[in-house]
This record gives structure tokens, C-alpha cells and sequence, in this order.
């Protein structure tokens, strides 16, 4: 806020389920192994506070906002589609640098980096958001526990289309 001096709202996206029990719909068709490889342990203390968290940010003005069944990054994707005028995504979830267009910014607070579609090739080494999108769509998600197209890595897209991968 501080950085950004936004003028007009500010949303907290959480994973938090409005319809518990029921899953998320990604786990569901993935039978569980969907981000299966996290260690759930090394978040405890992290969602210890976050009841606490939440009030807080309330108390500061900022609206929580929940996922019926889907994410919070589904949330952020939707927010950006349907907000007008310029936002700022604040996030060191790398799948966030596939919403940067003119009037969405991705800024990583652990890194201290902003992307924006003028700086985006220089910073990730893709030349458009798009195809970020599409080398994570053939190479996968390890950190989500979703495998790429087997044998399919990046020397692999470097053929397919060497003009969009990384060097």
C-alpha cells in the first residue's frame, strides 16, 4: 500500500474454502495429487495467526476475499479481468506473471521486483505473458505438483517454439 498508494480498494485473495467440505475442484480431478508434494507442515505456523491476520487487515480497510471452490489465485485472475483501471498484483507466485498486461502489474514483495509488459521480456526472458503460459503448459508446475508433457522440459520448447522460451 505504502508503495503503491492505491486510491481506490485494496483485496486480501485467501485459499480459504466457502463451501467446506467440499474440495478444490483441481484436487478433485487430480484425485489428490494436485500440489500433493507440499509439505504442509513447514506452513503451520504460517496459518497459526491468520484469523488474527484477517481482523487486522479488516480493521485497515482492506476487503478478505474467499473462493467458493477454486483459489485464491483464480480470485486474482478474475479481479484483474474485471477491475477497471490499473491494478497491482502483490504475489511471489510466479503463476501471477501470466496476468501482467497494460493495466495489471505483478510486483514480488520477497524478490523487490515489479513486472509490467514493458519490462517483461527483460525480466523473465519470455517475450509476452502468453508465452509464459504456454511453456508452463507444457513443462508443468512442480511446485503445484503438476507434471508437465512427459520428457518435455525446456530444451524440448526451445524447438517447438524458440522464439518464446528462456535461454
Amino acid at each position: 500500500v505504502d508503495l503503491y498508494k492505491p486510491i481506490d480498494k485494496v483485496w486480501c485473495a485467501w485459499d480459504a474454502r466457502l463451501a467446506y467440505p467440499l474440495g478444490n475442484f483441481r484436487s478433485e480431478i487430480a484425485q489428490d495429487e494436485y500440489k500433493g508434494g507440499r509439505n504442509n507442515e513447514k506452513f503451520k505456523q504460517v496459518y497459526e495467526n491468520v484469523d488474527e491476520l484477517k481482523s487486522m487487515l479488516t480493521d485497515m480497510g482492506v476487503q478478505n476475499i474467499f473462493p467458493y471452490r477454486m483459489e485464491a489465485d483464480d480470485l486474482m485472475a478474475w479481479l484483474s479481468d474485471n477491475v477497471d483501471g490499473e491494478s497491482v498484483i502483490v504475489s511471489s507466485d510466479k503463476d501471477m506473471l501470466q496476468l501482467v498486461n497494460d493495466y495489471v502489474t505483478v510486483y514480488n514483495p520477497m524478490a523487490k521486483k515489479e513486472y509490467t509488459v514493458s519490462n517483461f521480456e527483460k525480466m523473465t526472458c519470455f517475450a509476452t505473458p502468453k508465452d509464459y503460459f504456454w511453456f508452463r503448459c507444457f513443462t508443468g508446475d512442480k511446485s503445484d505438483n503438476i507434471p508437465g508433457i512427459p520428457r518435455f522440459g525446456n530444451k524440448k520448447y526451445l524447438k517447438v517454439a524458440p522464439d518464446k522460451a528462456p535461454e
